[in-house]
């Protein structure tokens, strides 16, 4: 569906021997030129508090769970699976609220960010499509094309033992996105999510050495104001509800989950999960 197309990338992961990242992708063809060429700085230079900050310039090109899985899937009306395409420009700083580097990684965080976006909806031959099958938009101006400035405000805390496979401790998170209703479709959105990890370390088996944990997760979301269809919540899957395929549950302005796991070793390199 792509056509002919050829890829290429870049990294530098230690750019100027500072720990900085330089990254660049692209994926150039006959139909479509993607790419996402981001700068990060792990530790601004001279600053106490350990801030960081990145930007990334990309044009993306995805089939959204929200279109593409649930119970209901959303066809155009020549048949296609709608994709969602958008180029933009992003930026976020980071600052731990303390200046003691031994416990810099349990402190708390805060974030603010801001994003532009050129969104459109498309076909498989990267035409314009405005509409489903049954005559609905899929952009919130109707048009099939949107323009989406966001301003992006986080704070969070992780207090856990180790933060690729947890036992023990919590993390905490909870973010603000808000939209300025400007460009097409003039969207005023105001998007709010929380969630709470908790794990608990525990042996309830012997297949082999490794962590167990119990691991208790809640996690809630809303949208104020204007809802493009493409933003919406979707549910399902392992990183969400376990069982269901990436976006099976449903999708949705609003949100509340709440999970229980038993995570644990089978052999060396494979872990298994009840949930």
């Amino acid at each position: 569906r792509s056509g002919f197309f050829g890829t290429g990338s870049f990294n530098q992961s230690n750019f100027k021997g500072r720990n900085q990242t330089l990254s660049f992708q692209a994926q150039a063809g006959t139909r479509e030129f993607l790419f996402d060429a981001g700068f990060s700085d792990p530790w601004i230079k001279g600053d106490p508090h350990h801030s960081s900050y990145s930007v990334n310039i990309f044009n993306r090109l995805t089939l959204p769970l929200v279109f593409d899985e649930g119970p209901i899937e959303v066809d155009l009306p020549n048949g296609d699976t709608p994709r969602v395409n958008r180029l933009g420009i992003s930026g976020v700083f980071n600052r731990p609220f303390t200046t003691d580097l031994d416990n810099l990684r349990q402190a708390w965080t805060g974030s603010v960010g801001l994003r532009y976006q050129r969104i459109t909806i498309r076909d498989s031959d990267l035409s314009v499509s405005p509409v489903d099958e049954l005559g609905n938009p899929l952009s919130f101006s109707g048009s099939g094309t949107d323009d989406l400035f966001t301003v992006q405000l986080g704070l969070g805390r992780d207090l856990r033992d180790d933060p690729a496979d947890p036992t023990k401790g919590h993390a905490v998170r909870f973010g603000v996105e808000q939209s300025a209703p400007i460009g097409s479709g003039n969207i005023l959105m105001t998007r709010l999510r929380g969630s709470m990890s908790y794990f608990v370390p525990i042996k309830l088996t012997n297949f082999t050495k490794g962590p167990q944990a119990l691991a208790f997760n809640v996690q809630a979301g809303t949208i104020l104001g204007d809802l493009p269809p493409y933003e919406a919540f979707s549910l399902g899957g392992s990183s969400s509800i376990r069982g269901y395929g990436e976006g099976d549950v449903g999708s949705g302005r609003s949100f509340t989950q709440a999970t229980a796991e038993y995570r644990f070793p089978l052999i060396n390199f494979l872990g298994g999960v009840g949930a």
